[in-house]
């Protein structure tokens, strides 16, 4: 199965962009300014996004999405609370990190591989 999440860049050079992030179940797509990040930002001037900065994973064949800060230095927040440890991102909750971006979805969209 494929699941989705979608990403609303909502500051910085991808500012108006949306990004539609497809997963596989217990897949880990990476969030930061680090070579190799899925979802790369700009590492000279998006600066409020860590090197590696947070991590989306999908679960529970893909009905299930975690979001986990990687030790960034501005933060990583659901529903505007800086989270500590892993949170599940509800549908219709936003998530976010260094005030670059939002993600949240709908509801699960799954296809057949």
């Amino acid at each position: 199965m494929l699941s989705k999440i979608v990403l609303r860049h909502v500051a910085g050079i991808k500012k108006g962009q949306i990004e539609t992030l497809a997963f596989v179940d217990d897949e880990e797509i990476t969030l930061g300014r680090e070579v190799g990040s899925k979802v790369q930002f700009d590492p000279e001037r998006e600066i409020t996004v860590s090197r590696k900065h947070a991590l989306i994973k999908a679960s529970n064949n893909g009905t299930t999405f975690t979001l986990s800060d990687r030790g960034s230095t501005h933060g990583t927040f659901l529903n505007g609370k800086r989270i500590l440890h892993p949170v599940e991102i509800a549908p219709e909750r936003d998530a976010g990190a260094g005030k670059i971006f939002k993600a949240n979805y709908s509801q699960s969209v799954r296809e057949n591989e």
